[in-house]
């Protein structure tokens, strides 16, 4: 730590535990990663740790006697950044307990470890993908990888890009109807719940069959609805206010969930499943392309 214990404000009467990790990086993309976290904290009820990992490259040639003096105003920028990030969680939530922390090293070590533990960490990736950025570069494949809970990664429609569609104010989960993607339906449909918002959950499946058959395609559509049906079975039981919508789209699964993500308040994915409804390559390419923000689920261990 580079500027002591963390600083907490707030009270809700409640166990601070399970809470909304939130990685800043002090670039634009920040704005719609405290928007999310304001949206998560309020409907989860938990709160918020906001983190920055500060590596500071000095030049060799300064002198040994003003690296401290460096040290202390990048320090202080940072705690100037994240107060700013508290007072308008704050300003959304009131009463919401909030964490700032400073931590020396790289994000990726500083994050994964406040992870574990947590309900959610949220990543902001500005308007559009760049690849040069430190959250969707290797550090964030790595944190959607091996974080110990999901992975958000905030964003909005970049100008040109669609905002409004079939799924409009709602969420989009990706199913591929394996066992990988069964948490990114339950957290999806929590997530929809708790916002108080439906959910379209979205199977694409690309023909086996090359040669123009419709009959053949109605039998493998209605083959793939079964596979669907089956992968939400129960759900619906259990979050009975949550309207659901149900897709089978004969398309590449990622096209397909970029072109339902028009307007969604989130799109929810697997991460290492078949038929790229998991976080792959293509998933990549989803989080180029997708206009809306989104949350990858890995499969959590049991037993």
């Amino acid at each position: 730590m580079l500027a002591g214990p963390p600083q907490a404000e707030g009270a809700w009467g409640i166990a601070v535990t399970q809470p909304i990790v939130v990685g800043l990086d002090g670039s634009a993309g920040d704005e719609d990663a405290i928007r999310q976290a304001a949206v998560e904290a309020r409907a989860r009820r938990r709160p918020v740790r906001l983190v920055h990992a500060l590596e500071i490259p000095l030049p060799f040639r300064v002198e040994p006697d003003q690296r401290d003096r460096v040290r202390t105003a990048l320090v202080a920028a940072v705690e100037t950044m994240l107060g700013e990030a508290a007072r308008r969680i704050a300003a959304a939530v009131p009463g919401v307990p909030i964490t700032r922390e400073v931590v020396s090293g790289g994000p990726v070590p500083a994050l994964l470890e406040r992870t574990v533990g947590a309900a959610l960490l949220v990543l902001g990736s500005g308007k559009r993908f760049d690849p040069t950025r430190m959250w969707l570069g290797s550090v964030a494949r790595h944190l959607v990888r091996h974080a110990a809970c999901p992975v958000l990664v905030a964003r909005r429609p970049a100008p040109g890009e669609p905002t409004e569609g079939p799924a409009t104010g709602r969420i989009v989960v990706g199913v591929d109807c394996t066992s990988v993607s069964a948490d990114a339906v339950a957290f999806a449909f929590e997530e929809a719940a708790l916002r108080g918002t439906g959910l379209i959950a979205l199977h694409a499946w690309e023909p086996w069959n090359r040669l123009d058959r419709p009959d053949l395609d109605e039998v493998a559509r209605a083959e793939e609805a079964r596979h669907l049906a089956e992968a939400l079975a129960g759900w619906s039981e259990k979050y009975p206010d949550v309207a659901v919508e149900r897709m089978v789209v004969r398309d590449r699964p990622v096209l397909a969930l970029t072109r339902a993500a028009a307007g969604a308040e989130l799109v929810v994915v697997g991460s290492h499943g078949r038929a790229d409804m998991a976080l792959g390559s293509a998933g990549q390419a989803l989080l180029r392309h997708a206009p809306a923000s989104i949350a990858i689920v890995r499969p959590r261990r049991h037993g």
